[in-house]
């Protein structure tokens, strides 16, 4: 079930009579996984683990909660379009499993790496620039395409 429509994903504000429903996503060198790989080992050995502090707990304490944070576990049918950017340098592989997934379901998907680029190039020079101008070709075809279907 895609995280636009999870039941337990949904806020109580702002906007009731509106969807939460992502048309398109860009995701920034992050892992997906959040139950497996490289986010459950640092979190089960304490090591730079980001996920104990924003969960508060380890995987194994709090697995169901894990679950939920675990977008490559959300993919589904109704999941938007997402592009993935990242460095070189930013393993391009963590997020694998979740661009196969995407693809077998025939979601559009793809992988811009940016050559030399390290963790965070994405708000530095030289990548910068580029990256906005794929950030914005991607933006512009999926939400020109989501209007379209809308009938906007």
């Amino acid at each position: 079930m895609a995280a636009g429509t999870h039941p337990e994903l949904q806020g109580e504000g702002g906007y009731p009579d509106r969807t939460s429903k992502i048309q398109a996503a860009i995701v920034m060198a992050g892992p997906m996984e959040m139950l497996t790989g490289s986010v459950a080992e640092r979190s089960r050995t304490g090591q730079n683990s980001n996920s104990n502090s924003w969960l508060r707990g380890t995987v194994d304490q709090k697995p169901a909660l894990y679950g939920l944070a675990d977008a490559c576990a959300q993919i589904d049918q109704n999941t938007c379009p997402i592009l993935f950017m990242m460095g070189e340098f930013d393993k391009p592989e963590r997020n694998q499993a979740s661009r196969d997934k995407l693809q077998a379901l025939g979601i559009d998907t793809g992988v811009k790496v940016y050559q030399d680029g390290k963790h965070g190039c994405w708000n530095q020079l030289p990548w910068i620039d580029q990256m906005v101008v794929d950030m914005d070709t991607f933006l512009q075809e999926q939400l020109g395409a989501a209007a379209e279907h809308d009938g906007k």
